[in-house]
């Protein structure tokens, strides 16, 4: 029995002696694999360096720890420093591996000369401090392979401040996890996102144009991400935001409910007072694809409130929109030939409250039923320039080739007016030639009760009853009037009526 427990124990030493070279031989891949991708990210505009890197983590895996770690991105304009990161790989999935990200960490940003050149008010570097609660990323895959990167974190802050600006801001991402695959780079793929939030909160303090001491705060509730992009690096995905380049992203955003709100102190040329929005299930679809921007979108039960800390009569009020839907189409990188773009807007059940109503409607005269605004339209423009070429003063960097108003709805207090027509821009003189059919409903009711109600005074509504005398027609309907405005060199006329004399 000894002898057999000397041999069994001398096979267990053999296999724990060998055991060893093989995880000290397994270190030396670790740290090849390691180099590998600092090496990759350095390919992609991204340096890693650390005064010391250990590896632990026998028998089952391999941990290993960096200390003093520094980040630089976008050729020193981004550099995060690290007191320490640890990263986990086990033996039974070495593709595998598992990053603790420290509980504080800052990032400098060095505005370069050209962004300095564009807004001399930058400063010289910005300095923004991170806390984490439990942030870990994890990485499956090996560089230049595919690559799944996801991230999670039960709370990630970042704050900024500097005195002598009096500017400060913080931003809390709480729940938050991603996920993020990126195809092998031999492979013409997007990369992919998908992110949770469960609450952004965020609030901003600094100093308006006016002197005044101004507050941004507000939160997002169930925020959702996803998308995907053909662009590899930051540098890209810039230079597509900017028009410069066509490989396409598109991103989606979704919340269960938003708050935010503007304060501001007052100064003695503006009063005090604050602007609070809210909304509940929102939606929105950006995309660029080929040089032209798409937005989508649409929002459920919002309400903007104005409250103002001045003395005279007006104290603010609300209003609520029930639904907003929104599209938007519009090429943003330069092209010789003309581009389709489209706009189409709708506001349903706009209500406002009786704090408004009773500042513009004291005598209570005017039709206080919900409003709504359809628009819906589309035609050909194209950009001149990127927007980053712009100069402070110059001409917007687009040219319009037509436009077709297909629908432009509005009702309010009453009245109702349509609008729907073709408008050719000839260039290089942007001079607009076509026509426009508008459809006014109970107009003159409505003038009648904007005097009744004292919005309108007296030699205002006359003047305005016989203008809509003058440019409009009776229609078939009862309360029905109608115009065709005309556009062509010689000038705007309405119903044959010169407007605004010749040109």
């Amino acid at each position: 029995m000894k002898r057999a427990l000397i041999i069994v124990g001398g096979i267990a030493v053999l296999l724990a002696v060998g055991w060893g070279f093989l995880w000290n031989a397994g270190r030396e891949q670790v740290n090849a694999r390691l180099d590998a991708e600092i090496a990759s990210l350095k390919s992609l505009g991204t340096e890693i360096t650390f005064s010391e890197r250990a590896i632990g983590g026998f028998p089952f895996a391999y941990e290993v720890t960096a200390r003093d770690v520094v980040i630089v991105e976008a050729e020193g304009q981004r550099t995060y420093s690290l007191p320490e990161i640890t990263a986990r790989t086990e033996l039974s999935e070495t593709e595998r591996l598992v990053i603790n990200l420290p509980e504080t960490f800052t990032l400098e940003v060095t505005p370069n000369e050209a962004a300095r050149a564009a807004q001399p008010e930058l400063l010289e570097q910005y300095l923004v401090e991170f806390e984490t609660i439990a942030a870990q990323v994890t990485t499956t895959g090996l560089p230049g392979a595919g690559r799944l990167v996801e991230t999670e974190a039960e709370s990630f802050l970042a704050v900024y401040g500097d005195a002598s600006t009096e500017t400060s801001m913080a931003v809390e991402l709480a729940g938050f996890t991603s996920r993020i695959e990126h195809p092998p780079q031999i492979n013409d793929a997007p990369v992919t996102l998908a992110a949770d939030i469960g609450l952004i909160d965020y609030v901003a303090r600094g100093t308006a144009d006016t002197g005044a001491a101004i507050t941004f705060e507000g939160s997002v509730n169930g925020a959702q991400i996803s998308g995907s992009s053909m662009s590899r690096s930051i540098g890209e995905l810039q230079a597509v935001l900017t028009g410069g380049l066509t490989k396409g992203f598109d991103l989606t955003v979704r919340s269960s409910s938003n708050v935010s709100r503007v304060h501001t102190a007052g100064s003695p040329n503006t009063p005090a007072g604050s602007f609070t929005s809210s909304g509940g299930a929102s939606a929105a679809l950006i995309s660029m694809q080929d040089g032209i921007l798409d937005l989508k979108g649409d929002a459920r039960a919002t309400s903007m409130e104005l409250v103002s800390d001045s003395e005279g009569s007006f104290k603010g009020g609300k209003v609520d929109i029930e639904i907003v839907d929104f599209a938007y189409s519009v090429p943003i990188a330069p092209t010789p030939d003309m581009q389709p773009f489209l706009m189409k807007l709708a506001m349903v059940d706009i209500e406002m409250d009786d704090k408004i109503w009773s500042s513009l409607d004291p005598n209570d005269a005017l039709d206080r039923g919900p409003a709504a605004l359809v628009l819906d339209a589309e035609g050909t423009m194209r950009a001149t320039k990127l927007s980053t070429e712009v100069q402070p003063g110059e001409a917007p960097p687009f040219e319009v080739g037509n436009v077709s108003l297909k629908d432009l709805n509005l009702s309010m207090l009453g009245m109702k007016a349509k609008a729907e027509g073709d408008v050719e821009v000839l260039q290089p003189l942007n001079l607009p030639v076509g026509s426009v059919d508008v459809t006014l409903n109970n107009v003159d009711e409505v003038l009648e009760a904007l005097s009744a109600s004292g919005v309108l005074p007296a030699q205002n509504m006359l003047i305005a009853q016989l203008m809509l005398n003058n440019y409009t027609l009776p229609g078939a309907e009862e309360g029905e009037r109608t115009a065709k405005v005309v556009m062509n060199p010689e000038g705007f006329f309405v119903n044959g009526q010169p407007l605004g004399g010749p040109r």
